[in-house]
């Protein structure tokens, strides 16, 4: 989590439940995150709005990328279904892919997946069909191996 954002809480938040976790969160104490969640759903302090239940988006990780369909969204994680893994080196030119929805290789998951907001670097709206088959770019094997 930003600690700028929590900082914001801390000093602005006109909730004197949602400024005492944040600063506790800020101050290392990691059982105070569920319940400053909690307290931002009650009071309706939204975070991750740009996030849209029912919209289908590109997320992109620090190791892979994913596709799918965002079914909920909390405090610490992203639920999406109709999901499948993007290898990173599968997206070789993200504007591309984003233009033409071409996804080299594609590992599709049965049911649902939860992703931490922490390791998510960007998300952006997925405007193709959703990939639903599996896809793997097989380099041409070598044809100049001496034995």
């Amino acid at each position: 989590m930003q600690r700028r954002l929590l900082r914001a809480w801390c000093g602005g938040s006109p909730d004197p439940l949602v400024r005492a976790l944040a600063r506790a969160v800020l101050e290392g104490d990691a059982a105070a995150l569920p319940l400053l969640s909690d307290r931002l759903q009650e009071t309706g302090e939204c975070f991750m709005l740009a996030l849209k239940v029912g919209q289908a988006y590109l997320i992109r990780t620090f190791h892979r990328s994913y596709t799918g369909r965002v079914k909920a969204v909390s405090f610490t994680e992203v639920v999406l279904e109709e999901a499948a893994i993007i290898p990173s080196y599968g997206i070789l030119q993200y504007h591309e892919t984003l233009r033409t929805g071409d996804l080299p290789e594609v590992d599709p998951l049965p049911g649902e997946i939860i992703i931490s907001t922490g390791v998510i670097i960007d998300a952006v709206p997925w405007d193709h069909k959703l990939p639903r088959e599996p896809r793997v770019t097989d380099p041409d094997p070598p044809t100049d191996i001496p034995f």
